[in-house]
């Protein structure tokens, strides 16, 4: 009879489910792992952004590079002279409309002009590209030629301010 009591109160017990120690040890380890998931999928993603925006200030120096090569080849008179110093640039813009070009100086305002979003439309919503081009006039025995720097500006989704730079040298 006794060993019956015994085997009843032992059947009992391990029928009784998880204590809750178990079942807070369950939950701070599937919480640690929720957690270091989350960190390492908005950390990824972050930098995905980062490069996203770094891809779009490239693309967008590019396009201005390309339509200075081509005011350079077709019509340099439009370009301003040399030097342009930091802070007085000026940028290239199409009318996405009426494909008209003007080239206006950078102002800074929030009307800048040369402030665009990632298709190079003139914008003031985030994330804004500001487009700078400067130029030094360089003469080296009898060889002269005028170095134009492209500088791409913007806020980065990691913080701070970022930029993207790119040379072109037209000989004059």
């Amino acid at each position: 009879m006794l060993g019956r009591l015994c085997s009843r109160k032992t059947t009992r017990r391990s029928q009784a489910g998880d204590t809750i120690i178990e079942v807070l040890i369950a939950i701070t380890v599937v919480s640690s792992v929720l957690a270091g998931a989350y960190v390492t999928t908005n950390h990824s993603l972050r930098d995905n952004r980062d490069a996203q925006e770094r891809s779009t200030a490239v693309k967008l120096a590019e396009s201005q590079l390309e339509l200075l090569r081509n005011m350079a080849m077709t019509n340099p008179g439009v370009i301003p002279p040399a030097p342009v110093v930091s802070g007085s640039g000026f940028c290239i813009i199409v009318d996405p409309t009426t494909h008209a070009i003007t080239v206006p100086t950078v102002t800074n305002t929030p009307a800048n002009p040369c402030a665009v979003d990632s298709t190079g439309v003139h914008t003031t919503a985030e994330p804004v590209y500001n487009l700078e081009t400067t130029s030094v006039a360089t003469a080296v025995n009898s060889a002269s030629y005028t170095t134009f720097t492209i500088t791409v500006k913007w806020n980065s989704v990691l913080g701070g301010t970022d930029s993207a730079l790119i040379q072109y040298r037209v000989d004059v």
